[in-house]
């Protein structure tokens, strides 16, 4: 079996919200994209699952999702699965300076 590597980049904080959005890009350990792959984050405290797949450059979005810590899974044929634990998303909240 040929492993997969997990890259995370948390984005799209919204101010004064309670939901922010996980995305990121699946690669292998070549580099290359993995188009297809089954991304599945875990709240940890509600244990709601949510599930999408990667795009045809291996890239994935899940919008609004609650602040807290995640487990992420990437699964796909051929390839090892890879979780990645205690992904903690939180809220960044826009302050005006004076």
């Amino acid at each position: 079996m040929l492993g997969a590597a997990i890259l995370v980049l948390v984005f799209s904080f919204q101010a004064f919200s309670q939901t922010a959005s996980i995305g990121g890009t699946v690669i292998d350990t070549s580099g290359g994209v993995l188009r297809g792959a089954k991304i599945t984050v875990t709240n940890y405290a509600t244990n709601i699952e949510q599930a999408v797949t990667t795009n045809t450059a291996g890239m994935y979005a899940i919008p609004g999702v609650q602040v807290g810590t995640y487990k992420i899974t990437a699964a796909m044929p051929g390839f090892q699965t890879q979780t990645k634990t205690d992904l903690r998303v939180g809220v960044v909240a826009d302050r005006a300076e004076s």
